[in-house]
């Protein structure tokens, strides 16, 4: 009994560090088979992820970097108009 006690511990702190988790505002991005077939190796992935297996890597891009710029139709910047709750009114251009 004592030795089936210490095995279970060794394989659970053998495998607790196989997983690992994707942050917040993180996109988490798989690889499998060292990436070697293309897009099909790599599969977008949430929360806790396996990566014990040999090729295996978990890559972590972040989701809040935004270098997208605003325009209007014709290519002129755009200014947003805002409304606070107050009624406050708020313009604001994201480009400068």
């Amino acid at each position: 009994m004592k030795n089936k006690a210490i095995l279970l511990a060794a394989a659970i702190l053998f495998l607790l560090p196989a997983c690992e988790r994707v942050a917040p505002n993180y996109y988490g991005v798989l690889m499998e088979n060292y990436g070697k077939n293309g897009k099909s190796d790599y599969i977008r992935q949430q929360g806790r992820v396996g990566t014990m297996s040999p090729g295996t890597e978990l890559f972590q891009v972040p989701a809040f970097e935004q270098r997208a710029e605003f325009s209007g139709a014709n290519g002129s910047k755009r200014i947003l108009n805002l409304k606070a709750a107050d009624n406050t009114a708020f313009s604001s251009s994201p480009c400068q």
